[in-house]
């Protein structure tokens, strides 16, 4: 089924050929977390699909990201402003993909 909105991980993920070619020739250098990078370019295009279950669970592996997060201790408002920002463009892209989709 189309996934209007990419999920917050990268555990296992199914490409085309055509598929890689345009993110990688989209994004030749990956600044930040992939799966950010990937939510976006896919939302942005449509084009992602998600399999239902999953063929590759999480296996709750540590995220260093948690971990990085957990050292900084609490978060700053600036860096919650920031975050929301950054998610509110792809938020909305999904939504409006969900309301295009007939």
């Amino acid at each position: 089924m189309q996934a209007f909105y990419f999920p917050n991980t990268t555990t296992g993920t199914i490409w085309s050929r055509q598929g890689a070619r345009s993110f990688l020739d989209t994004h030749p250098t990956i600044v930040g977390p992939v799966d950010i990078v990937m939510r976006s370019h896919f939302g942005k295009r449509r084009s992602g699909y998600a399999l239902t279950p999953a063929l590759t669970p999480p296996n709750n592996s540590p995220s260093e990201i948690g971990d990085m997060v957990r050292k900084a201790g609490q978060k700053s408002v600036l860096h919650l402003f920031y975050k929301t920002k950054l998610q509110l463009g792809t938020y909305l892209t999904a939504l409006g993909n969900f309301l295009k989709k007939g």
